[in-house]
């Protein structure tokens, strides 16, 4: 080594670059698939006191029935009808009992040929004021759907 040569020349020009680099090569993540024993499961959302889904819930519910389309081993489906609690006990029944049916009349219209039983759980009372946008409530409106075996 000389010592008139600078010392960032030297590491260059001992370092090799390639001159075209080559692509990583990609890691391939395993697919989760859903057993045929396992149930299917889903929750369609919906807005305060109304009985048919949001847009996003009209979306998942094309979704379930493209999955049930994979899954010819499903032979009952489980609806349950929720609500948030605003509102009277008797209100929140049939509020409850309008999503689940609303529910399943979508799903026999789209093709959906399997024995369906619906539920309710319905809440109650909660005293004004209250905000209907708390996130907690808004999880609470909802159908649940559970497909078996």
């Amino acid at each position: 080594m000389d010592d008139s040569t600078p010392i960032p020349q030297l590491v260059l020009t001992q370092m090799k670059v390639p001159t075209t680099a080559t692509p990583p090569t990609p890691v391939v993540q395993p697919r989760t698939e859903i057993k045929k024993s396992d149930p299917i499961e889903t929750q369609i959302r919906f807005e305060f006191g109304v009985s048919t889904p949001t847009k996003e819930g009209q979306k998942d519910l094309r979704r379930f029935v493209d999955l049930l389309a994979t899954n010819h081993v499903i032979k009952t489906i489980e609806l349950v009808g929720q609500t948030d609690d605003i509102g009277t006990q008797h209100f929140n029944s049939k509020l409850a009992l309008k999503r689940a049916s609303f529910v399943a009349d979508w799903l026999r219209d789209n093709g959906v040929n399997i024995e369906l039983s619906i539920t309710t759980k319905e809440e109650c009372c909660r005293q004004a004021p209250y905000d209907k946008t708390d996130a907690l409530l808004e999880e609470k409106r909802r159908v649940s759907i559970v497909a078996r075996e």
